[in-house]
């Protein structure tokens, strides 16, 4: 049995038994003023008898094919609904492709990265594993399409200029993300991100939430994202299978950005915890000669400051 509210929408699942007790719940509450818009209610359901049993219950409610219905945007029937959802994104594409060549280059190519491409894709892809539906690199195309139109180049779908056009603009790319690409790894994210969430929703008798959705994605991410070993090309170090290297080599360009945003999590931390500190403290003496990243401005133990 499946109970979701929010507000004023309802979403009900389960036998058609469960589903009936629910609605002559719901129906009570017309007592306080609450009534159900038969209009806008929307019945998704294979069985025709069972369907036609709900639809007696709420008249004019508007029925679903499961392969094109979606519960909060999110597909509901597999595959086949992933493909559907993807098309329909595909189409907006397409339509808002040929409108973008009556601007200049320049502005079309801002909207097509920043607005009208991966970003009205995101919420899909994180919800679904839309990785295992071909119409992904069919959307892929229609996107390389546009892209040759707006910037007047062509761009084979498997040659080095379009791998190159993917890549952020600080690797002399274009930023224009792939959607193949990007399925695996924004699925892997949120389903991530979510898992602690979800199993504190479902009941406690039930087993932690697996799938082999997420095995299938991890697959899929590892076989085109996973590092193979090479040089290093900005020091020439021996890279390993882990790809770790980026994390310590000294010529690496994210490795003082991250090294900075370390220090301000510790700062921060300390200041919450009412600890006054400083960053880069100048003066302080060690015997090997390093300078501290930080230190705090009050004793921390046996009256010595913490470094």
């Amino acid at each position: 049995m499946l109970n979701i509210m929010y507000l004023d929408d309802i979403s009900l699942g389960g036998s058609c038994e469960d589903i009936l007790h629910d609605l002559d719940v719901i129906k009570d509450a017309e007592k306080l003023g609450l009534f159900l818009n038969n209009s806008k209610s929307e019945i998704i359901c294979h069985d025709h008898s069972i369907r036609g049993t709900i639809i007696t219950q709420i008249p004019g409610a508007k029925v679903f094919d499961p392969a094109h219905a979606t519960l909060l945007g999110f597909p509901l029937e597999g595959v086949e609904s992933i493909s559907v959802a993807l098309d329909d994104k595909t189409e907006a594409l397409v339509r808002m492709g040929e409108r973008l060549e009556y601007l200049t280059s320049h502005d079309a190519l801002v909207l097509l990265r920043n607005s009208f491409a991966i970003p009205k894709l995101q919420y899909l892809l994180r919800s679904a594993p839309c990785f295992k539906s071909p119409s992904l690199q069919v959307y892929d195309n229609s996107l390389r399409s546009i892209l040759c139109a707006v910037i007047n180049v062509t761009l084979g779908p498997h040659g080095p200029a379009w791998h190159q056009a993917t890549l952020p603009v600080r690797l002399g790319g274009l930023g224009l993300q792939s959607a193949v690409k990007v399925a695996p790894s924004a699925f892997l994210a949120s389903s991530n991100a979510t898992a602690v969430l979800v199993n504190d929703i479902l009941p406690a008798d039930t087993s932690p939430v697996t799938s082999t959705l997420l095995e299938e994605a991890l697959t899929v991410w590892s076989s085109g994202h996973v590092c193979g070993p090479h040089s290093c090309h900005h020091c020439g170090a021996d890279v390993d299978a882990m790809g770790r290297h980026g994390l310590r080599c000294r010529m690496s360009e994210g490795r003082y950005q991250r090294h900075g945003a370390v220090n301000e999590i510790i700062q921060r931390t300390l200041t919450s915890a009412h600890v006054p500190s400083r960053r880069e403290p100048l003066g302080l003496h060690r015997s090997d000669g390093k300078r501290p990243d930080g230190v705090t401005t009050v004793p921390w133990k046996c009256g010595k400051l913490l470094v």
